[in-house]
Parts: structure tokens; sequence; C-alpha cells
């Protein structure tokens, strides 16, 4: 009996979250997705061998680039370190 009443409290509240509208707070999109990012450049601050980039030289290396609506955030695969 107890496993019936969970499944029917599980069904009546996937209804209620499913009817649920949650309003838009903010949208993005093409070039303005970036504008909603905060491009951090300064040292890493973890002390680690992270380069930090900001928005003109991430787009620059061809890690940053959009074609309404697609948008690529990428990363470096480069290291500047030799392995050991």
């Amino acid at each position: 009996m107890t496993s019936v009443l969970n499944l029917l409290f599980l069904a009546v509240t996937n209804s209620l979250l499913a009817q649920a509208q949650l309003p838009l707070y903010k949208s993005f999109v093409g070039k303005q997705f970036t504008e909603g990012f905060y491009f951090f450049d300064d040292r890493d601050p973890a002390n680690g061998v992270v380069n930090y980039l900001s928005e003109p030289a991430a787009q620059s290396a061809g890690l940053v680039s959009w074609s309404t609506p697609h948008i690529s955030l990428q990363t470096s695969l480069v290291s500047l370190f030799p392995r050991s």
C-alpha cells in the first residue's frame, strides 16, 4: 500500500512540476551570449598553470565564436609545459 501511495504522490508531483511556469530572467542569443560572461584574464588565483584570456584574446585564439543561434566555447589543449 505504501508503494502505491508513493507512486501516486510522485505522479501528482511530476504533473504539478510539469505545469509550473518559470519566468525567463534573461536571454542571451548570438553575440549577447558572451556579454553575459565575465572573462577573467588575471593570473591563476590558485597559483596553477591556467592561462585565462580576455574575450578578445579568446576570440583571436578561436576559443570563443558565435553564429546565431550557435555558440562555441572551447578550451585550448596546448600545453606550455613539457611532460615529465
